[in-house]
């Protein structure tokens, strides 16, 4: 869990950084392509600005998570279930928000190739927007990764739980069908009912009622992660493609070269028609002297 959210996304210098770093080995770009790449960044920018909140409140959810373990009182666990529970309607929002940035980044890139031959499939902006997007993306499943192990985690905790409180309550070790029915079924009554009245009961309510609204939330979250892993794995089966991105990009550079060949030749035709004309001017001239030096005489 630390490892991501110790972690500060790429920002706008990064990405750049990295993604003109090949490019600034043989030329900066044009003005044109730094506008349009300015823009393209702003984008990202408040793409990975969406993510790390979500890593900061995944990571406040990580201790909170850790916090409710050493916790006995009723009123503290209600008081940090509430917590849990608005981190949780915060992350699905910005998730929400997340995944209609993605879509909408690429269909920004598909446009774009259309908007100039400069910016088509290949060229030095097509292949820069790609590989930033990439990186999003990569940022993204590692997120879902950690995502993933902290609902694990979460379930594994209060299972664990469950079993302790159970054992004190009952003096009997419960089996996995006595622990599935406390969170899914109704067989978690049975641990209040023992402890009606008490703290123990009390408490045992609080967590069971906290679980499951993180359990519902995460759910929901995990919903709307796959449905982005959609976009990560098609993002990822294009990367992988080198071959198709390179004769691309080789189709882009053959393009060019024979448009400079075909001016260089046009260029010459040029001289070569000012070179005729020059030469029909002079010996014009020199005829037309000729003419008149024989006219005097």
């Amino acid at each position: 869990m630390n490892n991501l959210m110790t972690k500060s996304f790429l920002n706008y210098a990064d990405l750049k950084k990295q993604a003109l770093k090949d490019d600034l080995e043989i030329g900066r770009h044009t003005g044109a392509e730094e506008d349009n790449l300015s823009l393209f960044f702003q984008e990202v920018t408040n793409i990975t600005t969406e993510m790390e909140s979500i890593s900061n409140l995944l990571l406040d959810l990580h201790r909170l998570n850790q916090d409710s373990k050493s916790i006995h009182s009723p009123k503290l666990l209600r008081g940090m279930a509430d917590q849990m529970d608005s981190d949780m309607v915060n992350i699905l929002r910005k998730a929400n928000i997340i995944n209609l940035q993605l879509k909408v980044l690429d269909e920004s890139n598909t446009a774009n190739r259309q908007i100039s031959p400069a910016f088509a499939e290949g060229s030095a902006v097509d292949r820069t927007r790609i590989f930033v997007t990439g990186a999003v993306r990569n940022k993204l499943r590692g997120m879902m990764n950690e995502f993933q192990e902290l609902r694990e985690k979460v379930v594994a905790d209060h299972r664990e739980g469950l079993k302790r409180r159970y054992f004190a309550a009952t003096g009997e070790l419960p089996n996995e069908e006595v622990i599935d029915g406390m969170i899914y079924g109704n067989e978690g009554e049975k641990l209040v009912l023992v402890g009606k009245k008490s703290e123990l009961g009390l408490e045992a309510e609080e967590r069971r009622r906290a679980v499951e609204e993180i359990r519902r939330s995460l759910n929901k979250l995990q919903m709307i992660f796959l449905d982005m892993a959609v976009l990560v794995e098609k993002q990822g089966e294009e990367l992988n493609d080198i071959e198709g991105h390179m004769a691309c990009a080789k189709s882009f550079v053959n393009e060019g070269t024979g448009q400079l060949a075909e001016a260089l030749h046009e260029r010459k035709k040029k001289r070569k028609r000012q070179g005729l004309l020059c030469f029909c001017a002079v010996a014009a001239a020199v005829l037309l002297v000729l003419l008149l030096l024989s006219f005097v005489e």
